[in-house]
């Protein structure tokens, strides 16, 4: 098979776009949005032209944008580099990705039992990612493992070796040059803001270390990079390693057991240049409470993480606040952004409460979700008190955009005139016909 020609075609580039343009639906940059929105104005002749250009080798990859994202809890510097590549770049990207999980030498890497992130979901699999590996997380339990190690991969991504994996890639795909010419293009990081990053140009991949995060290749080199690690530690009856790309827990029968493969794991790690954050490292028994990839187990019960619930709380409360502050404002300038309104607030709210309770179907601790409801429902209460309040006082016309909504009475129209007696009523929607001659008869 010509793995070149196969990223070529239509099919793949058109389902690799689709992919990009998904993601980018919650991308929280306006610069990628607007790109996005822009190559979709004419998106078939763009794919034509990319199909053109890797055709005829002529395909170049445009540097990308290098983002400097500090670390949560990290101290002053600690940063997440991110490279943003323009989308031409990220649809090449993907299509590579998804013509390469497709080769069987690949696919072992991939489809294991014991790594679950960056892995697509298979119309043979009933889940997949985050509730996969929660879902093999309670076999465990079940299976009577009663100790546990959690830890991650410290900057995983950038400890991959570029060579490492492109040997391992270029003999699943029989060394076919076009192809590995492209991949090893597609996997370089080049900056376009490299000097702009000042101190933190070298946190990012631009050497034959590291590959970059935010790119839909990262996660499969991780995997294929990983793959003995995941093989290794999954080699005892009374023990197993679960992998979400550089999250791991070690579930075992005994602590002694635990704590020696998670010296293994160290040891493995080490060999790729690679270390475990020991601040992230958290160990205990399965009867407490503990936490893997955002789910609190609770000895029982499943429920998303303090974490993860205080950020929807939060998220909420500044779409409210931002309303409130609008509509505050609106009486003094008589403006009113329309996405502040009553009812597109409330559209807002109403996506992030669906979305986050859709990420977390599987999670059975009703109590954990009535309390949430019960906090959001306070929220939007006192909400309706600031809107109730803030409309007294105002025009007809007002309350109507305070709500979002437009009057009946304000709507633009162009009516029709009644006609006059005696005149012809003209239509003000069709010209008449032309005038049809009558044929002349002899």
């Amino acid at each position: 098979m010509d793995f070149a020609k196969q990223v070529r075609i239509a099919k793949t580039l058109n389902k690799a776009w689709k992919a990009v343009q998904r993601n980018s639906q919650t991308s929280k940059s306006i610069e990628t949005r607007r790109e996005v929105e822009a190559f979709e104005a004419n998106s078939q002749s763009n794919l034509k032209r990319i199909a053109d250009q890797l055709l005829h080798r002529k395909f170049i990859f445009p540097a990308a944008k290098g983002v400097p994202i500090q670390k949560a809890k990290g101290k002053r510097g600690d940063i997440r580099p991110l490279v943003v590549a323009k989308v031409e770049a990220r649809i090449v990207q993907r299509a590579i990705h998804d013509v390469l999980i497709e080769v069987p030498s690949i696919r072992r890497y991939v489809r294991t039992p014991y790594s679950f992130g960056g892995v697509r979901k298979e119309k043979d699999d009933s889940v997949s990612a985050v509730p996969a590996a929660i879902d093999a997380a309670m076999a465990a339990i079940g299976d009577g493992f009663s100790y546990y190690i959690r830890s991650d991969i410290t900057a995983f991504f950038t400890k991959i070796p570029k060579s490492a994996v492109a040997a391992l890639v270029s003999d699943a795909v029989g060394h076919q040059s076009e192809f590995m010419d492209l991949f090893r293009r597609a996997i370089h990081v080049e900056l376009e803001n490299m000097a702009r990053l000042a101190r933190t140009v070298n946190a990012f991949p631009i050497y034959d270390i590291g590959v970059a995060q935010g790119n839909s290749l990262s996660p499969l080199l991780g995997n294929i990079l990983l793959y003995d690690f995941d093989q290794q530690m999954n080699g005892n009856p009374d023990a197993v390693c679960l992998r979400y790309i550089d999250d791991f827990i070690i579930f075992a029968k005994t602590q002694q057991l635990a704590e020696n493969m998670f010296q293994k794991a160290i040891h493995i790690l080490a060999s790729h240049g690679m270390s475990v954050a020991k601040h992230k490292t958290v160990k205990g028994l399965v009867r407490d409470k503990f936490e893997f990839l955002g789910i609190e187990f609770a000895n029982g019960l499943l429920r998303p993480c303090s974490a993860s619930r205080h950020r929807m709380i939060l998220s909420i409360d500044k779409i409210l606040i931002s309303s409130r502050d609008a509509l505050r404002g609106f009486k003094k300038t008589g403006e009113l952004n329309r996405q502040c309104s009553f009812l597109h607030t409330l559209l807002k709210v109403s996506g992030i409460v669906q979305g986050w309770g859709a990420h977390y179907w599987f999670c059975k601790d009703r109590s954990c979700f009535d309390e949430m409801d019960k906090r959001i429902g306070t929220m939007i209460s006192r909400y309706f008190g600031v809107v109730r309040d803030e409309r007294e006082g105002c025009t007809n016309l007002q309350k109507w955009q305070m709500l979002g909504l437009t009057p009946l009475s304000n709507m633009q129209r162009r009516p029709f005139v009644w006609p006059k007696k005696g005149e012809k009523y003209i239509s003000s929607v069709n010209p008449p016909p032309p005038a049809i001659p009558i044929p002349i008869t002899r």
